[in-house]
C-alpha cells in the first residue's frame, strides 16, 4: 500500500491505483483504471477525504422583523436550544437589535469556527431552523451570512 498525505490525514491506497498516478500530479490518484473502468478504490478514497475536510467559518445568521418582546424572547429561548443541540452554543453570541416593531436576534461568532463537513450540514441546519422559527413567528424573517474565513 502506498500512503498519500492529506488534509483529512493519511489514506491508503492499492498499488495498482497507486501505479496509475500521473508523476506530475504529485501522489494524486487517477480515477481511471487502464481499461477505462472508473476506480471504485478512488471513489471512496476522495468520498473518505472529503468527509474529513474542515473549514473556519464566521457564523452570523440573524431573525428579522420580530413584532414585540415576546416574538424575541420565544426565538431566543428557541436559538438557544438549537445552538446547545448542535454544540455551538459555546462558540457563539446572541444578541438583540432593532426597536418598535422591527425587533430582531442575531447570531454571530466572535472568531471563525471549524466545522468538519460543513458542506453536508449548512442545507439541513438552515432548513430546520427556518422551519422551526417560522412554525413559531411565521412572518420572520431568517438571513444567514456564513463567512469562509479561509477567503480572506
Amino acid at each position: 500500500m502506498k500512503m498519500l498525505g492529506g488534509m483529512g490525514g493519511i489514506t491508503q491506497v492499492s498499488p495498482e491505483a497507486a501505479a496509475i498516478s500521473d508523476p506530475a500530479d504529485a501522489g494524486r490518484v487517477s480515477p481511471m483504471l487502464p481499461h477505462g473502468e472508473v476506480s471504485r478504490l478512488f471513489v471512496s478514497v476522495v468520498g473518505a477525504t472529503v468527509e474529513r475536510v474542515s473549514v473556519n467559518i464566521n457564523v452570523a445568521f440573524s431573525i428579522r422583523e420580530l413584532r414585540d418582546e415576546r416574538e424575541r424572547a420565544g426565538v431566543t429561548a428557541l436559538l438557544t436550544d438549537v445552538l446547545e443541540s448542535e454544540s455551538l452554543s459555546s462558540e457563539v453570541f446572541i444578541t438583540f437589535g432593532g426597536d418598535g416593531e422591527s425587533l430582531s436576534v442575531t447570531v454571530d461568532s466572535d472568531y471563525p469556527v471549524i466545522f468538519s463537513g460543513f458542506y453536508r450540514w449548512q442545507d439541513p441546519f438552515e432548513a430546520m431552523l427556518t422551519s422551526r422559527v417560522t412554525a413559531l413567528v411565521p412572518h420572520a424573517e431568517l438571513v444567514f451570512d456564513w463567512e469562509y474565513a479561509d477567503e480572506d
